[in-house]
C-alpha cells in the first residue's frame, strides 16, 4: 500500500466482518485541517466519519453541548471537540457563523496563493463533544462524504476502524486482520 489513502475496495470487507468478536467497522477519513470560526482560526483534525460510526463508538453520548447531528435533509454538520470550540469560542447555538474548513489540495506541494493550495468548505456546527482532553483539543467530526468531496477523494479511506464486542479477544483479532490484510497494511 502506498500513500495514506486506500480504497474501501482494496479490502477483504466480507472476512474482516466474519472475524469473531468484531461487531462492525467504520470508514474514516483524517487529515490536518486549517479551521476558522468568526476571527479566530486553529490547526487540527478533520475525522470524515460514515454513518455507523457515532453509535458503534459511542461518541454520540459524549455531546456536551448541541447535537451529534453529522447530516440532517441533506445539510453537513460539524460536531467539534471542546478544546477545538473553546480555542475557536465557537456554539452550536450560533447559527449565524459558519465554521471554515480549509485542507491542502493534493499533489500541491507549495504555493504562495491560498485559494490555489487549499480546498475550502463551510459547515455549521451542530455539537460539541467531550471525550478526552488530547483528542477533544485537536478533532471535529464530519460526514464521510463531506470530507471525500473536501479532500477530492472518490472512495478512498485512511482508516477503517474496527469496533469489537466487551468479551472480544483483541490480540487474537490484530492477528487475524493482519492474516487477512498481509503486509501492505
Amino acid at each position: 500500500l502506498k500513500g495514506k489513502t486506500f480504497s474501501i475496495d482494496s479490502i477483504p470487507q466480507e472476512k474482516i466482518k466474519a472475524i469473531n468478536g468484531i461487531i462492525d467497522y467504520s470508514e474514516v477519513v483524517e487529515e490536518d485541517a486549517l479551521f476558522k470560526y468568526g476571527d479566530k482560526q486553529f490547526i487540527g483534525k478533520i475525522k470524515g466519519v460514515d454513518e455507523n460510526f457515532s453509535s458503534l463508538s459511542g461518541v454520540d453520548s459524549m455531546v456536551v453541548d448541541g447535537y451529534f447531528v453529522l447530516n440532517d435533509a441533506g445539510k453537513n454538520y460539524a460536531v467539534v471537540g471542546a478544546g477545538v470550540a473553546y480555542f475557536l469560542d465557537l456554539y452550536p447555538e450560533d447559527v449565524a457563523e459558519f465554521l471554515n474548513i480549509y485542507v491542502p489540495k493534493r499533489g500541491n506541494k507549495s504555493s504562495f496563493n491560498i485559494a490555489a493550495a487549499f480546498n475550502q468548505k463551510a459547515v455549521h456546527p451542530s455539537g460539541v463533544f467531550s471525550i478526552q482532553q488530547d483528542f477533544d483539543g485537536k478533532y471535529v467530526f464530519l460526514p464521510l462524504a463531506f470530507v471525500r468531496e473536501l479532500m477530492d477523494y472518490d472512495d478512498e479511506i485512511t482508516s477503517l476502524e474496527v469496533f469489537t464486542g466487551d468479551e472480544a479477544d483483541n490480540e487474537i483479532i490484530q492477528e487475524q486482520l493482519k492474516n487477512i490484510l498481509g503486509d501492505s497494511f
